[in-house]
């Protein structure tokens, strides 16, 4: 049974220098909010340190963009409509003469 109350203190010990190691190497951040973030890592077991890697998790996400909102007016003209910005194209979707679905001539 003491096999366990060590590994889960190896486990803790590992979350936290993980913890640590990313809230130090944190130079964005201000030096008195790496300190807060530092106690909390250390003063308030495993939560601390799950807060403050999810809080740098999203400050990460946050800094890079998902996709480029441009992708979808320069394709515009693929899918036969204008979008707000986009320069038409002329594409009606009628690949050809008449009887091919409504279209006209």
């Amino acid at each position: 049974m003491s096999w366990i109350w060590g590994a889960l203190i190896g486990v803790w010990l590992i979350l936290n220098f993980v913890a640590s190691a990313r809230v130090v190497g944190d130079a964005d951040m201000p030096r008195s909010r790496r300190v807060a973030q530092l106690a909390l890592v250390w003063l308030v077991p495993v939560l601390g340190a799950v807060v403050c890697l999810a809080f740098r998790a999203t400050v990460t996400l946050g800094d890079k963009p998902f996709m480029d909102r441009t992708a979808f007016a320069n394709n515009a003209d693929a899918t036969g409509g204008d979008a707000p910005g986009a320069s038409g194209s002329g594409f009606d979707g009628c690949a050809g003469g008449g009887g091919d679905g409504g279209c006209s001539d």
